[in-house]
């Protein structure tokens, strides 16, 4: 029969053995809660950054500490005026 937890595990991604075998170990003190990387998506847990309830995502299995949607950063791809720059200054030299 499965154990009932009273909290929502936060998972961090560790490996197990020398061979490497890849599982999601809960970092709730006293909590001893691991889960299998194949079983992992689908499962509620909380994120590391805001600390709210998230569902994993096939994303996320690629994190060491998983995080939600909202917390991601995403990089810029605007385009830097300095490029512009260096552009319009070789453009009359080729």
């Amino acid at each position: 029969m499965a154990k009932k937890y009273n909290h929502l595990h936060k998972y961090k991604r560790t490996k197990l053995g020398d061979k490497g075998y890849i599982v999601f170990r809960c970092m709730v003190p006293g909590c001893n809660h691991y889960m299998r990387k194949e079983l992992f998506v689908g499962t509620l847990c909380r994120c590391w950054r805001c600390e709210e309830p998230m569902v994993i995502n096939s994303y996320m299995l690629r994190l060491v500490k998983p995080h939600c949607a909202a917390c991601t950063k995403k990089k810029d791809k605007t385009h830097h005026k300095d490029v512009d720059k260096l552009t319009e200054l070789f453009e009359g030299t080729v």
